[in-house]
């Protein structure tokens, strides 16, 4: 119910949720275990290229025409699997995610997108029709009868071109259109269904990364980065790299942590979600989980808490400040890592890179303010606007910040609105209950790994999910709010 109630999915279909959930962890062991008996190679015949996306995508639509909101709750739960299964070349050449939202969107779009939603539909309204707009500009801008022919023929990820433009548009829609849907039907969601959707993403999470970890399925990450002299293994796998891990991750920690301490299970959901976090190697999300757990200490008047973990979070800055070189002895690399990121001498020296990204986007805006260079287009378009002194000036690159990105490629207004949505969901969401408030804590932590990388711009899991976190917590909201 809008405005806060948790009214319940009827219970005629409610088994549809549980069912997706149940499918998702049933096909992960299957796949660990045809993949440990017979390798992955059994899988890439021509016929299951073609297949397994026609069945994602029809099923989906068949079931959303049936029951709309009990399958796009049970889609979001598989979003792990399916990046997953993608992810080891078991689903052909198309997302899952993408096809399965595809399907959900066309049979139940007609049925359940309604105009009532308030201030944060609108907002997510106008969004839509800016990168509409945008991706329409692009098309006329690129698209001409020379090339026309082979424009369907270009790489998924064909950086620059027009392919790639109707992918990030795409992406973005998809979470913007989840939020939609769910915040605009008058059967919301109970709590039981959202824990159970949550807890299905964390085992799975979990159990591709050991996947990842023991059968190499796919190809293990192995950081040297940071100052660390030593390969250090890190899963990725079901995300697409070490951000999108991260952001799976963060949603899953955020969720329970604001569970504790009224649900006792919620304790082993937190300890496992946080071991993700820690292995995800990603910056971005031991930053948001710190954030998360202060807002959660402040959220529960533990002022005491408060006060010692930040003297003592200061008192370490302080410590390593200007001497994380002589920490060089430390042989866990994981530490190393944090030395280096509480070392607030190294934060532009160790991210130089990443400012110089930063400051390519803000020339970029500068110089197309309004329309951008083009939904899609910031990676070859940012070697055009490198500084002379910066060596990978030239070289094509992502802003590694979802908003920078997105008003580079669509102008101010567009980037301003969606700041503008983003912030009006978590301002609305601060009115759960102290026990209401894990999808609020959740978007606060997933708002945080998006300032220093672009996942939601490029990934449709981290749009579905950023779509996902973000209505759950404004159902939640207080029904004043």
């Amino acid at each position: 119910m809008e405005g806060g109630g948790q009214t319940v999915i009827s219970d005629s279909s409610k088994w549809l949720v549980r069912l997706a959930s149940i499918l998702q962890i049933s096909a992960a062991f299957a796949v660990l275990v045809l993949a440990s008996r017979q390798g992955i190679s059994c899988f890439s015949s021509a016929h299951v290229d073609w297949l397994a996306p026609a069945l994602l995508f029809g099923g989906a639509a068949m079931l959303a025409w049936r029951f709309p909101l009990e399958s796009l709750v049970g889609a979001v739960a598989l979003v792990p699997v399916l990046n997953g299964l993608d992810r080891i070349g078991l689903l052909g050449t198309s997302p899952g995610v993408s096809l399965v939202f595809s399907g959900v969107f066309i049979g139940a779009v007609p049925r359940v997108w309604k105009s009532n939603g308030g201030i944060a539909a609108c907002l997510a309204d106008g969004c839509i029709l800016l990168l509409s707009g945008s991706l329409i500009g692009l098309l006329g801008a690129k698209l001409t009868p020379e090339n026309a022919a082979s424009l369907w023929q270009q790489p998924l990820f064909g950086y620059g071109q027009v392919w790639m433009g109707v992918r990030a548009a795409f992406v973005l829609i998809l979470g913007l259109a989840i939020f939609r849907i769910l915040i605009c039907e008058r059967a919301g969601l109970d709590e039981f269904t959202v824990q159970m959707v949550m807890a299905a993403q964390l085992a799975s999470i979990a159990l591709f990364a050991i996947l990842q970890r023991a059968l190499f399925l796919p190809e293990p990450y192995y950081a040297n980065l940071g100052g660390v002299g030593a390969s250090t293994f890190i899963p990725t796998s079901p995300g697409d790299d070490i951000h999108t891990f991260g952001g799976l991750a963060i949603i899953c920690l955020g969720f329970f942590l604001g569970a504790l301490p009224r649900k006792k299970f919620a304790l082993v959901g937190v300890f496992c979600a946080a071991v993700l976090v820690l292995f995800s190697w990603s910056r971005a999300a031991w930053a948001a989980a710190a954030v998360m757990v202060f807002v959660w200490l402040w959220r529960r008047g533990l002022k005491k808490t408060i006060t010692v973990t930040g003297l003592a979070a200061v008192s370490f800055a302080v410590a390593v400040a200007g001497k994380s070189d002589h920490w060089g002895n430390v042989r866990n690399h994981f530490a190393r890592r944090l030395i280096l990121l509480a070392d607030v001498s190294h934060w532009f020296s160790q991210d130089s890179a990443r400012v110089e990204l930063y400051r390519k986007a803000i020339r970029m805006i500068e110089a197309h303010p309004l329309g951008g260079v083009g939904i899609g287009q910031f990676f070859t378009t940012s070697a055009m606007y490198g500084r002379p002194s910066d060596p990978a000036g030239p070289e094509p690159q992502f802003a590694h910040n979802a908003l920078l990105q997105l008003a580079a490629e669509t102008g101010l207004p567009c980037g301003m609105l969606f700041a503008a949505f983003f912030f009006w969901v978590l301002w609305k969401g601060r009115t759960a209950s102290a026990t209401q408030d894990g999808m609020w804590l959740a978007s606060i932590g997933f708002a945080v790994t998006q300032l220093t990388s672009n996942a939601v711009n490029i990934f449709d899991s981290q749009a579905a999910l950023m779509g996902w976190v973000l209505g759950v917590a404004w159902l939640a909201r207080s029904p004043n709010a």
